[in-house]
């Protein structure tokens, strides 16, 4: 879960990233960051996690959010999505630089599933965003107010264990390991060395973990 970021998952399809914060500390051991996310995790806050997660990870899901935020609001003005439920997430964009009027030359369209293609889509709302990481925060924190479900999933992540660390070069690979509702999940997670300290890698587009049950 934590490697995959599953909170919005139905709502952001092909999401996500680029921080735009700097790193203020140096994590020495991938199970060093992983702990600071559960640590951020347990107090429900967003932003410190995304700052634990690494540039281009960060790059990707603000591209996917700005731009899931522009078709809303394209949805919002024709009258085929309730205002006042995207109302929350506009008013962030608003904060951040993606007005209408900034972003009127962007044209709505069905989210790509591809990185690179979504990268190049959002290129220019990405240039208006001053602080990534803050943007993605404040985003998927609107969300949350009409998704009990995301934060729940968010929160699941402070007692996520993690396991089989292994570790080649600047890249690292785990498992993390949740018991959600009797049953043990097993999602992999990545690690990648910027400078001299880990970062997480989030997995957006990845494969989807295993449930295992109690009697498995």
């Amino acid at each position: 879960m934590l490697g995959r970021m599953s909170v919005l998952a139905g709502l952001l399809a092909a999401v996500v990233a680029a921080s735009g914060a700097a790193q203020t500390k140096v994590y020495k051991t991938p199970e060093d960051v992983f702990d600071a996310a559960k640590a951020a995790a347990k107090k429900g806050d967003l932003k410190a996690y995304f700052a634990l997660v690494e540039p281009e990870s960060v790059k990707l899901v603000a591209a996917g959010l700005a731009l899931t935020g522009v078709n809303m609001r394209a949805l919002s003005a024709s009258g085929k999505i309730d205002k006042d439920a995207v109302k929350p997430i506009l008013d962030v964009m608003d904060k951040h630089g993606l007005t209408a009027d900034a972003t009127k030359k962007v044209k709505p369209g069905p989210m790509e599933k591809d990185a690179e293609k979504v990268i190049k889509a959002a290129k220019p709302l990405l240039g208006l965003i001053k602080d990534k990481s803050a943007f993605v925060a404040d985003v998927l924190t609107a969300s949350q107010k009409s998704s009990k479900k995301g934060d729940e999933d968010f929160k699941v992540l402070a007692k996520a264990k993690l396991k089989d660390v292994k570790i080649d070069g600047d890249k690292a690979t785990g498992n993390v390991v949740n018991t959600i509702a009797g049953k043990e999940r097993t999602d992999p997670i990545t690690f990648v060395k910027v400078g001299k300290g880990w970062l997480i890698r989030l997995d957006i587009l990845g494969g989807k973990g295993k449930d295992k049950g109690k009697d498995d």
